[in-house]
């Protein structure tokens, strides 16, 4: 079993407020797009790596990690 195949099987934990703003996120959005609430459910989505971050020229986008 290759390492890719294994991970893909792991079931990350998500609380309802995370699913709901993770199936909102289908495209890049701009992190300042969202409320103080919601960037903290982000970052929470970042460290479990269901979100991924990228650093603009000008501002912060999130984009789901697939």
């Amino acid at each position: 079993m290759r390492v890719n195949e294994f991970v893909k099987k792991l079931d990350v934990w998500t609380s309802q407020e995370e699913k709901d703003l993770l199936e909102n996120i289908t495209e890049p959005r701009v992190m300042s797009s969202f409320d103080e609430r919601d960037r903290t459910i982000i970052d929470s989505l970042i460290r479990k790596s269901l979100l991924i971050k990228v650093q603009g020229k000008h501002s912060s986008y999130v984009y789901p990690n697939v």
